[in-house]
């Protein structure tokens, strides 16, 4: 008999992966909208799968399940919890997902705002082999001049025991920690509580805790991250051993700016990370900033920030790089789009249309780092994450992409491009493989060489039919970074969904 494998996503229509409709809860709390999920699976085996998803409700009971048709190598499926019959209306909950093959997963949310206004957000999420501590880069909590943007995460307690956990507050403001949820770790004389002796507040198994802007300790005005430290607990389980994982959405509250990223292991933070798109008001449009957060405050980390691109203000465009130092004890944000808060030297600045960027980040203590890119035009806003270098690989693949997906006319659809770059800067040889319906014998590939970064964009592919929705593999003969976005092209208000492609193991 083949393993199987497992993957637990979700609980209770919390922040991490909120499984249909959280109508009015979502409303009234967290001033979100109407929300569905939907998960997008993809084969990474050498053999056909059949994946079945089991959806469980807030006490811990499997309520119904789905299976999908046997799935060739490579190939994608799509389990939408709002056109299910067999999934109620209003249902909070989690799913496990189980197949006999690995399995890359896509995690989506979409809200309605109401009025026509609709936004998303998802991620890949991927099994937690264990982590002493996980680290959230961004969260917020009614900031901004109208103190509009906020976040919510979770945590979940995906193992078979008891997880405690204590949520760190780090202040970009302070660049120090300002907040301990349940209590400082080192405090002796706070009281310790139910199954967790040494620390930390109890997760039981399959349950989650959730934070929003009336929950979080913090204050109006924070930005900064949150580290999520485990300790032993009263059965005598590891921190390592204890498996959670974390998702975090950003958001606003006057506009439809939705965004996720999933929590950081400790071996995903790193001291050389590759940072796969910058840009400056890029065609006039587009900006990025990124968040860093060092793993331990008490030793402040030196950063190294190098970023190269295309100024574009020129004519013809000139290929510009920047270099700057400086130290991060807690978590500092960077500012693409400033010419004071950019972390660039003293002066610096990336011109107006700085496109095509990339960074590369190098730090004597592990850090991690949060993209996110925003329009000056809509309020289409995604998250994405920096990659340690050495974690690079030659082989992605991709849930999800799609040309005109249910649409009229061109980019009338779900539409998506794919951004590729080599870890290293170089050259590189790349293979481009889809999978999905319309096509020779439901697949299709080409070759390419690529300098330093490559885009591909679906609804300008001629190898990909009209409508077409499926999946992608990339390799290449060196290792490469891999994000993709998906576009509603159709929908007002933040139709973007951009994840990090999953590497093969």
């Amino acid at each position: 008999m083949k393993p199987l494998n497992r993957y637990r996503i979700s609980r209770a229509g919390l922040a991490l992966l909120p499984l249909v409709a959280l109508a009015a809860l979502a409303a009234a709390c967290y001033n979100v909208g109407t929300e569905n999920s939907w998960i997008r699976v993809q084969n990474m085996g050498s053999q056909a799968a059949t994946v079945e998803v089991q959806y469980v409700n807030e006490n811990g009971s499997v309520i119904t399940s789905e299976t999908s048709w046997p799935l060739a190598p490579g190939e994608g499926w799509t389990f939408s919890q709002a056109a299910s019959p067999n999934v109620p209306k209003g249902f909070l909950g989690s799913a496990v997902l189980i197949s006999d093959q690995p399995m890359a997963v896509l995690m989506a949310k979409d809200s309605d705002r109401g009025g026509g206004w609709y936004q998303a957000a998802g991620e890949t999420i991927a099994l937690n082999a264990g982590s002493g501590k996980l680290y959230l880069p961004l969260v917020t909590n009614r900031d901004g001049m109208l103190q509009d943007w906020n976040a919510r995460f979770t945590v979940l307690n995906s193992g078979e025991t008891t997880a405690c956990a204590t949520l760190i507050y780090t202040s970009n403001v302070t660049d120090s920690e300002v907040h301990w949820d349940p209590y400082r770790p080192s405090d002796s004389g706070a009281a310790r509580l139910p199954g967790c002796p040494n620390g930390g507040m109890p997760i039981p198994p399959g349950g989650s805790i959730f934070r929003s802007w009336f929950t979080m300790g913090v204050g109006p005005g924070f930005t900064g991250s949150v580290r999520i430290e485990l300790h032993k607990n009263d059965r005598g389980v590891a921190p390592a051993r204890q498996l959670v994982a974390a998702t975090a959405d950003i958001w606003n509250t006057n506009t439809r700016h939705f965004a996720s990223y999933r929590g950081l292991t400790f071996d995903e933070m790193g001291t050389d990370l590759v940072l796969p798109l910058l840009e400056r008001e890029a065609n006039g449009e587009w900006s990025t900033d990124f968040e860093i957060m060092n793993s331990d405050p008490s030793q402040p980390a030196t950063i190294t920030l190098d970023i190269s691109g295309w100024d574009g203000s020129q004519n013809p465009p000139q290929f510009i790089t920047k270099h700057s130092t400086f130290t991060v004890r807690a978590s500092r944000m960077c500012f693409q789009n400033s010419d004071w808060f950019n972390c660039l030297m003293p002066g610096d600045t990336l011109p107006r249309n700085f496109y095509d960027g990339t960074g590369r980040i190098k730090s004597n203590k592990p850090i991690g780092v949060i993209i996110s890119r925003s329009s000056n035009r809509s309020e289409s806003y995604v998250n994405f994450r920096a990659i340690r270098t050495d974690q690079a690989v030659r082989k992605y693949y991709l849930p999800l992409v799609d040309k005109n997906a249910l649409g009229v006319f061109n980019r009338t659809g779900w539409h998506s491009w794919v951004r590729i770059i080599t870890a290293d800067g170089g050259a590189a040889n790349i293979t481009v493989r889809y999978f999905g319906g319309g096509l020779p014998n439901g697949q299709t590939s080409y070759g390419l060489p690529m300098h330093r970064s490559a885009t591909i964009i679906q609804p300008w592919d001629n190898a990909l039919p009209a409508s077409f929705i499926g999946s992608a593999v990339i390799e290449s003969d060196r290792p490469i970074v891999v994000i993709v976005d998906v576009v509603a092209g159709s929908f007002p208000g933040d139709p973007d969904i951009m994840y990090n492609a999953v590497p093969a193991s």
